[in-house]
């Protein structure tokens, strides 16, 4: 029952995205895409800063950087290097940063690769971030990794990975013993997870989210999604632009976010609404650019 319920929840979603990005691409031009984009996820920030208010007062806006941390992060590629307005560029960038989200961090770091499919500036920029980081770690690295990655943490290692490293040890237990069609979508993550951890509420990795609810056969077309989305993100139609240099970093956020949060491969939650908007988005800007150049 609940398995039918979150996966027509799910289809549902993806036809309402699909449905979205379809009329973006008919009516806007392409940088008006982005600033659409743009303006979604401040409205998203908005309304989780707001409900946060509700919860806990005013107090809260002493430090609101936690708002909308699953979601700001998706697009902070997408901001910095596509965007006009500046303002709000500086504030998806200042809540990606100052939520001190080790995910996030992660995301930051792994998401510079994709400048390598960028123009001479974007290329440029990645081989002078990656010169004074590997520097920086030859000089600090304990140091950086204790501020960065490991913010907060009582030391560096898989072992200080807010208990992720325990979901997930207990996932693959439960993996090995059904892995080739798992215990049903959602249903079956929910009932494995929540009698092993309490206020736990799903694996946090979309592969072993796969693997448990659909195993292997579900699990396959999932990590193609991916594959297939940077491969769109990376595509020829776009050149060597900072374009393309935008939607690599954003796959490749998107991939990190997704492999350490709740979001595709489990039930619409945290991560799977602006990861979802934002590979649609950008295959409905390659899909527009094809049929440009065609005419």
């Amino acid at each position: 029952m609940i398995t039918g319920y979150r996966a027509f929840e799910a289809l549902t979603y993806l036809m309402l995205i699909s449905l979205v990005v379809s009329r973006l691409i008919e009516h806007l031009s392409f940088q008006d895409i982005i600033e659409w984009a743009i303006l979604w996820i401040i409205w998203d920030l908005s309304w989780s800063i707001a409900g946060s208010i509700r919860w806990e007062g005013f107090s809260y806006l002493y430090w609101p950087f936690s708002s909308a941390r699953l979601a700001i992060p998706i697009f902070f590629f997408l901001a910095l290097l596509l965007t006009k307005r500046k303002i709000l560029k500086y504030v998806i960038m200042t809540f990606s940063v100052l939520s001190l989200s080790n995910k996030i961090f992660f995301g930051i770091a792994f998401g510079l690769l994709g400048f390598y499919y960028g123009n001479i500036k974007n290329k440029g920029w990645l081989l002078t971030l990656g010169l004074i980081t590997a520097i920086s770690f030859f000089i600090w690295g304990d140091v950086i990794l204790e501020n960065t990655l490991f913010y907060g943490r009582e030391g560096i290692g898989m072992e200080y990975t807010s208990g992720r490293d325990k979901i997930w040890e207990v996932s693959w237990d439960a993996i090995t013993k059904k892995p080739l069609f798992g215990y049903g979508f959602v249903a079956g993550e929910t009932n494995i997870i929540y009698n092993s951890f309490t206020g736990a509420i799903s694996t946090h990795n979309f592969i072993l989210s796969g693997l448990i609810g659909t195993g292997i056969i579900g699990t396959i077309p999932l990590i193609f999604y991916f594959i297939n989305a940077f491969r769109i993100a990376t595509s020829k139609v776009f050149k060597r632009s900072k374009w393309k240099a935008a939607f690599a970093s954003t796959i490749i956020m998107a991939v990190v976010v997704s492999l350490t949060a709740p979001g595709v491969g489990f039930r619409v939650y945290g991560s799977w609404i602006p990861v979802v908007l934002v590979i649609t988005l950008i295959s409905g800007i390659k899909f527009k650019a094809v049929q440009e150049l065609n005419l």
